[in-house]
């Protein structure tokens, strides 16, 4: 105890604990390392350019994506369309659920290796009547080549390439600038249109987040764009029925 009075007097009370610290009842007690605290991603510069300009950047930004999963509902000239798919380069899944006759029907779709298959046990029904749905009952059915006029609507919304011309051509729509905000966790920048609303990214790489009409029919229709270039696994459906063979 003498010899620690000692130091004491001489040095600062922490040096003084740990050269007389000798039954350990002070060990482990320094201050914790300090956490790292995240960076902030970094402005992309986006949001000072002209809204012709962003729209654009975010056009080529989706051209180069290798995936995107979309999801939401929208309307097309009064038919009211609901769609959750997964699109790459590689391939695409999903479903989507859209009008005929009056109606709406669930439909899945695969399209990979060049090859495009959709199940809807309803929807044969109700193109082929009993027979045709009780034959394919909930199997996938590949659709050829020389019927996939008959299916381009649905086809087209999954591959990345014709989904991005459909989406985004917005018919020569004048777009001007908004205000810059947060969607879906991400900081946008908002562009107005007569027709649409979008919202491009302001942080990484410019890419739209979010489509959305300016007047819409009803509450809630937008289209999100999420997990951009996230890898995407799909591989052609077992227990196919051919309709090529079905029509023969």
């Amino acid at each position: 105890m003498t010899r620690c009075g000692a130091a004491a007097a001489m040095t600062a009370m922490v040096i003084v604990t740990g050269a007389c610290g000798d039954d350990g009842a002070n060990k482990g007690s320094a201050a914790p390392p300090a956490k790292a605290t995240p960076t902030a991603p970094a402005d992309n510069g986006i949001a000072a350019k002209s809204a012709d300009e962003i729209v654009t950047a975010a056009k080529n930004a989706f051209g180069t994506a290798t995936s995107v999963h979309v999801k939401g509902r929208f309307e097309e000239e009064g038919d009211k369309i609901a769609i959750n798919l997964v699109l790459g380069r590689d391939g695409t899944k999903g479903t989507i659920t859209a009008p005929m006759n009056g109606k709406s029907y669930l439909v899945s779709l695969i399209s990979v290796d060049d090859k495009f298959y959709m199940k809807s046990p309803k929807l044969w029904r109700a193109v082929g009547g009993a027979a045709a749905a009780n034959l394919i009952g909930n199997r996938w059915v590949l659709i050829p080549k020389k019927d996939s006029k008959d299916f381009e609507d649905f086809e087209q919304l999954a591959d990345l390439e014709k989904f991005s011309d459909e989406m985004f051509g917005f018919d020569d729509e004048v777009f001007t600038k908004g205000s810059t905000t947060v969607v879906d966790g991400k900081p946008v920048i908002t562009l107005k249109g007569s027709d649409s609303i979008v919202y491009v990214a302001t942080t990484g790489t410019p890419y739209f987040i979010r489509l959305e009409p300016s007047s819409p029919a009803e509450k809630g229709q937008a289209i999100q764009f999420l997990d951009y270039n996230a890898p995407v696994n799909v591989t052609a459906p077992t227990d196919v029925l051919d309709l090529a063979e079905l029509q023969s």
